[in-house]
């Protein structure tokens, strides 16, 4: 990752290591081949394109360093190209991070279904092959990873390995996270989430397996240890009740990681469930998977997700809509 306008820890990368995928001399633009995956199909297509790089990277980290790119074939859109400053012993890394980012844009997905406050988006992102450099670290031609640029401040959220920001007051990239341990049955978890806004970028999905046991999402995949790092820190927020997700206050949450001049908890937002017409409680699925009404109050559920509930702001809220709340 990298940070400072663009992804994970700004400022601390060597500069020497950051330029093992030089640009041409002068921005000159070089031919790629663009290699682009597909979820549903499970395949990978590639396609010839002209591309051009910055000199310099505008954003370095400890893993990464970012260049605007310029794809000529799509006029009027800047990319950013990413190049992995550390060594990688093997070069499919980087391909299974496209196929990671894919699998969290589909949990956005079922997580904006459920209509939160704000939604979520995961960049789409593919790799570009320099197909006229000299062989790179590994002997192959050198590869990096592409996504659209975006405009803005950029933030990182969470680590994969319990941190949080302590400054912020949002509940939505915290939520999110949660949203995601359930949604698989408690097999996988998304976290080191980070981007522009809503938008983002380059994340990490843990796999629920012991520590020992071979890595499902690459060497950023820190099993169920990982895990219950992030959940040593979480403290549920008021989108995670609205989701029905199981209530979670973590030991250190609000005390070692929170701990920080200027820090305050998030404000209470009240919500309330919006049922169905006619129904006197929400609205369920049963065993059948019918739909059911009862009286316990609980949010509607589907595989322990709620369907059909909206979030409203009763008049009694200071806030007078989602807009002025740190979701």
């Amino acid at each position: 990752s990298t940070q400072s306008t663009w992804g994970g820890d700004a400022g601390r990368a060597n500069s020497k290591a950051a330029s093992k995928i030089p640009p041409r001399c002068g921005g000159s633009s070089e031919p790629a081949t663009k290699h682009v995956y597909s979820a549903s199909t499970n395949s990978w297509s590639q396609s010839p394109c002209q591309v051009r790089l910055e000199a310099q990277p505008f954003s370095k980290g400890n893993n990464r360093a970012a260049f605007k790119m310029t794809d000529l074939n799509v006029p009027g859109q800047q990319f950013v190209a990413k190049t992995n400053i550390r060594a990688i012993a093997d070069r499919q890394e980087v391909f299974n991070e496209v196929k990671m980012q894919q699998k969290c844009q589909d949990f956005a997905a079922q997580y904006n279904m459920r209509q939160p406050p704000k939604r979520v988006q995961f960049l789409d992102c593919w790799i570009i092959e320099l197909t006229s450099r000299p062989p790179d670290r590994t002997g192959r031609t050198p590869i990096m990873l592409v996504e659209p640029y975006i405009h803005g401040k950029f933030l990182k959220h969470s680590n994969n390995y319990g941190w949080l920001d302590a400054r912020e007051d949002r509940n939505t990239p915290q939520a999110f996270t949660h949203f995601t341990y359930e949604i698989t049955n408690q097999e996988m978890m998304v976290v080191d989430i980070q981007g522009v806004g809503d938008h983002y970028t380059d994340p990490q999905i843990h796999s629920n397996r012991p520590a020992g046991h071979p890595s499902g999402w690459g060497q950023g995949d820190m099993g169920s240890d990982g895990i219950q790092k992030f959940f040593e820190t979480h403290a549920c927020n008021e989108i995670c009740h609205y989701l029905g997700l199981k209530p979670v206050r973590g030991p250190q949450a609000n005390k070692k990681y929170l701990e920080e001049p200027g820090t305050s908890p998030a404000a209470r937002l009240p919500f309330k469930t919006i049922p169905p017409p006619g129904a006197k409680s929400p609205l369920s699925l049963g065993g059948n998977n019918k739909p059911a009404f009862h009286n316990s109050g609980a949010l509607p559920m589907t595989g322990g997700m709620p369907i059909t509930t909206m979030p409203a702001v009763l008049n009694t809220s200071p806030y007078g809509g989602f807009g002025s709340f740190p979701f």
